[in-house]
């Protein structure tokens, strides 16, 4: 198969990455370990490689290896050959999966946003931008041992800049606080400084795990130093899990930042936020759980495996649409 024509033009490649990341979906794969296990386990000596997945699913770039192609195709087992599935529109993937997997496949044209009639190729534009409910360890003395929930705010990238423009909001001490910059992408994941917009306050720096469709749970650290404090502030670092939320709960997102005391505080604020909690028991403790953990193995400062969080969450969010 001569991928070429498939690398000269700018919407297949986004098109290839979108079905990727469809695919992975499909299967339950978070990341790129496990969609290359995936392979791997069709064939032990696949052509996927890890490193280069990263371009293939932001559409950046695409594998020239024949083989893969045929991996995949037999993979999804949809009746297709691996030349189709090069260079098919991104509205004939989702169909042909529509016909072959039924009910598990039918989700996948809601989250890409597309109709019967109208496809929506993108790339990592066409999930990540949203509003989040984020969480995380309370750094200030006064409230130790309690979460703190905050806002985020994810745009578009704009081809002029390098990076999503992002909007970090919390409240304390009856204050108001807002983090504004660049979210920026790597192989490695995302991650940005944002300042305080008043100038009052030190900058943040967030450093988050690289999602996959349908983006509904960013996590990873946050670097900065403690605002609610006697004397100096002093630097911190806490791990951070945002949560995307419904666009029915977007107005009431902000004015709703607040300490929260325990693990039941935050099912709470995911209830209330539109996200069928109750659907989920044990999820909101395992949140906690995880926001609190400094294991052996990993230290309080690294982030371990989400892939369990992530599935959840990810099913939860699909409830929504």
């Amino acid at each position: 198969m001569d991928n070429r024509r498939l690398l000269s033009r700018p919407s297949q490649l986004r098109d290839f990455g979108a079905k990727l990341r469809l695919t992975a979906m499909l299967f339950g794969c978070d990341n790129q370990k496990a969609l290359d296990a995936l392979f791997r386990e069709a064939d032990p000596n696949t052509d996927f490689d890890i490193a280069r997945s990263y371009k293939w699913m932001q559409g950046r770039a695409a594998p020239r290896s024949a083989k893969l192609y045929e991996e995949w195709a037999r993979l999804l087992d949809a009746g297709r050959s691996s030349e189709w599935l090069a260079t098919c529109e991104l509205d004939a993937f989702v169909a042909a999966l529509e016909a072959r997997h039924g009910a598990a496949a039918a989700a996948l044209r809601t989250a890409i946003a597309s109709s019967p009639d109208d496809a929506a190729p993108s790339g990592q534009d066409g999930f990540l931008p949203g509003r989040f409910a984020v969480y995380s360890l309370a750094q200030s003395p006064y409230y130790e041992g309690r979460f703190i929930r905050s806002d985020l705010a994810l745009g578009p990238s704009n081809p002029a800049e390098p990076g999503h423009p992002a909007r970090l909001g919390e409240t304390f001490a009856g204050v108001r606080a807002v983090w504004s910059g660049l979210i920026e992408e790597s192989a490695q994941g995302l991650s940005g400084e944002l300042r305080n917009e008043n100038g009052a306050l030190s900058p943040s720096y967030l450093a988050l795990v690289r999602p996959t469709l349908p983006g509904s749970l960013l996590a990873g650290l946050q670097t900065g130093f403690v605002s609610l404090q006697p004397g100096a502030q002093r630097p911190f670092a806490t791990r951070i899990a945002a949560l995307r939320i419904p666009d029915l709960a977007v107005d009431r997102l902000a004015e709703s930042n607040r300490y929260l005391e325990d693990e039941t505080g935050i099912a709470a604020d995911l209830d209330a936020l539109g996200l069928p909690i109750g659907e989920a028991p044990g999820f909101a403790e395992d949140l906690g759980r995880w926001l609190r953990q400094a294991d052996e193995r990993d230290g309080p400062n690294r982030v371990s495996e989400i892939a369990s969080l992530v599935e959840i969450a990810d099913r939860l969010w699909l409830r929504t649409l």
